[in-house]
């Protein structure tokens, strides 16, 4: 397993997975739909997932049903294999830490973790 060290303020650190199973990749895509869909039922019943333009009226109709750190929390909690504290690693762990520090290796795993799409392997 590739595994890589972000050296954190005050002699912290964590270290984190360099290469993204195939589990990691699923929970990674579960979370970015659960991200804006909040469990989306359009009322009468689930949503149907075939349905782009329903997905996207949906999505636009219930703003607040949004929940942008979906993907990072499964990027971290997925991710983070190791780190200095003494308290294992879960979301109220990582929740409890200084934002500035959480950021600093979420920039790094987004870097590892987004996949690619046409527009980006043509940059």
């Amino acid at each position: 397993m590739d595994i890589e060290r972000i050296e954190l303020p005050n002699g912290q650190w964590a270290e984190i997975k360099t290469v993204v199973s195939r589990r990691m990749r699923k929970a990674f895509r579960k979370a970015g739909i659960a991200s804006v869909m909040g469990g989306g039922s359009n009322g009468a019943g689930p949503l149907d997932l075939s349905d782009a333009e329903g997905i996207r009226a949906y999505i636009m109709a219930h703003p607040e049903k949004w929940d942008l750190n979906t993907v990072d929390d499964a990027f971290l909690l997925h991710g983070v294999i190791a780190w200095s504290w003494p308290e294992p690693i879960t979301a109220e762990a990582l929740d409890a830490l200084p934002d500035a520090w959480v950021e600093s290796v979420l920039i790094r795993l987004r870097a590892l973790y987004t996949e690619a799409t046409p527009e980006t392997l043509k940059a």
